[in-house]
């Protein structure tokens, strides 16, 4: 099986090529995807599994669960978000939904956040982790799809959802095929004047500094703290690296980290935790990476500002972390 994708300006072509073999001396013909993306994104990530299980979703969620079919075979778990866009999440969803109804596919579920479930929807079922992937709890659409028959049955699901000023989707396919290689035109490309594909913008997008500027706003992912605790790890992190260097390349930019909780505690024992956290960030960052205390502010919200529901262990871990707040210049 082999899967290519191509990134152009304002679209996003997935082709995906099956090649399922019945006996040693049969094989079935290539059945390819193709998806166009309304506007320009950037990929946040790709998730593979050789040989798994995926639990599709078939209706919303009720009596405990969210009720499933299980499917097994190789597995991608994709996410994108588009820039800066006004798209509604319907917007978002509705082209790709005719894209897979032309190419074969029949949608079994679509519904809409509370009618999904809301938040025991969205951790009921399989969602890329944050930052690659933000779901509003109160504005997101899902449609799972199926395409065969028996064990040629192919499984498809998308979760549209906006976060600020950005969209973000996510595609899970799942397919019983052996796929051979996995080719990447790039999570970004332009085209040039001359209509050739430029080879270094791919690499210069979905940066820290290109995000600030887009979003206003990162989450430093992968902060560790002690449980209760403003006391941060010794470990590597590569988004204070980036910081440090977006920092440190123009003196007149500045940033403020803003730490957040959950709501677990009260109000003022958190907003005290998360503007001590705060405070470590902007220490290590100024002390360890040379940056200008004058660059870095800090500050602390509590629970105030979540991101994710604070019923579960997983909205809670979205919900602890710092951001990095982009200032206008002095």
């Amino acid at each position: 099986m082999t899967i290519t994708m191509r990134l152009p300006v304002r679209q996003i072509r997935i082709f995906w090529l099956l090649l399922i073999g019945f006996t040693s001396f049969a094989v079935a013909p290539a059945v390819s995807v193709e998806l166009k993306m309304p506007g320009y994104v950037i990929e946040r990530k790709m998730e593979i599994e050789e040989s798994g299980t995926y639990l599709i979703p078939m209706g919303p969620y009720s009596d405990g669960k969210v009720p499933s079919i299980e499917t097994t075979g190789r597995i991608f778990a994709q996410s994108w978000q588009f820039r800066s866009t006004s798209l509604t999440t319907q917007q978002l969803i509705s082209p790709l939904r005719k894209q897979i109804a032309d190419q074969g596919f029949a949608v079994f579920f679509d519904c809409t956040d509370i009618g999904c479930g809301g938040f025991d929807f969205r951790f009921g079922t399989r969602v890329i982790s944050a930052p690659d992937m933000f779901v509003d709890l109160f504005d997101y659409r899902f449609i799972s799809a199926k395409r065969g028959e028996g064990a040629k049955s192919e499984f498809l699901s998308i979760l549209a959802s906006r976060t600020g000023t950005s969209g973000y989707v996510q595609i899970v396919y799942v397919t019983p095929g052996k796929a051979e290689k996995i080719n990447v035109a790039g999570s970004s490309v332009d085209i040039g004047s001359d209509g050739r594909e430029n080879d270094n913008v791919a690499a210069e997008k979905n940066t820290l500094a290109e995000r600030l500027f887009e979003a206003g706003y990162v989450i430093l992912s992968n902060l560790e703290f002690e449980p209760g605790s403003a006391k941060l790890g010794n470990g590597q992190n590569g988004l204070l690296d980036e910081l440090a260097e977006f920092l440190k390349a123009d003196s007149l930019r500045r940033v403020v980290l803003v730490g957040h909780t959950d709501s677990v505690g009260g109000l003022e024992d958190n907003l005290a935790l998360s503007r001590r956290r705060a405070a470590a960030v902007r220490q290590r960052i100024v002390e360890d990476y040379d940056v200008s205390p004058e660059q870095v502010e800090s500050d602390g919200v509590g629970y105030l500002s979540p991101i994710a529901s604070n019923k579960s262990h997983e909205g809670r871990e979205l919900n602890r972390r710092v951001e990095a707040v982009l200032l206008d210049s002095r």
